[in-house]
C-alpha cells in the first residue's frame, strides 16, 4: 500500500511548473520520477535476487552476488529511462494543464489532474489490471527483458 501524505498547495503547484516547463521532474521533497523508481526497484529486488533458475545449475556464491549487481544496475539505468519517459516527458500537456488551473477551487482541481497523470503514467497494479496498467506492465517486463538479454542471461 502505497501512503501519500498532503502537501501544501503552493509546493504542488511548484512541481507542476517544473513538469510542464520541462525545467526539472522535482521540487524541493517533491520528487515522482525517483519515487517511482524506488518503489518499482524494490518490488522488482526479490523477483532479480531469485530467479527460476540458475545457469550452470550451481554458480558460485561470488557469481551470484556479480550477477544479481549487474543486472541490479541495468534495471535502475534503464528504469529511470523509462520513469523520465512516462511520468516528465509524456505528460506534458496533462502537466501544463494541472498547473494552469487558477482561483477557487483550484487545488482540487490540481490535485485531480495530478491523480490522473500517476494513473496513467504509472498506474497500480492489481489482480484485474486497466489497459493502461498492462502497459506499464509490459514496459517494466520488456526492460528486464533487455537487460537480461544483454547481460546473457535467459
Amino acid at each position: 500500500m502505497i501512503t501519500i501524505l498532503p502537501e501544501h498547495w503552493t509546493k504542488i503547484k511548484a512541481l507542476t511548473r517544473r513538469l510542464a516547463y520541462q525545467w526539472s521532474d522535482s521540487y524541493d521533497n517533491l520528487q515522482p520520477v525517483a519515487d517511482l523508481i524506488r518503489l518499482v526497484t524494490e518490488q522488482l529486488d526479490a523477483f532479480i535476487t531469485e530467479p527460476c533458475a540458475w545457469k550452470p545449475a550451481r554458480p558460485t556464491e561470488q557469481d551470484i552476488e556479480q550477477a544479481v549487481r549487474l543486472v541490479r544496475q541495468e534495471v535502475h539505468s534503464r528504469l529511470h529511462d523509462l520513469t523520465v519517459k512516462r511520468i516528465f516527458s509524456d505528460q506534458v500537456r496533462d502537466w501544463m494543464t494541472a498547473y494552469e488551473y487558477r482561483g477557487t477551487g483550484s487545488t482540487v482541481q490540481r490535485a485531480g489532474e495530478v491523480r490522473a497523470i500517476f494513473e496513467d503514467a504509472a498506474p497500480i497494479i492489481s489482480e484485474r489490471p486497466a489497459l493502461h496498467s498492462k502497459e506499464f506492465l509490459e514496459a517494466i517486463s520488456r526492460l528486464f527483458e533487455l537487460v537480461c538479454l544483454r547481460l546473457g542471461g535467459q
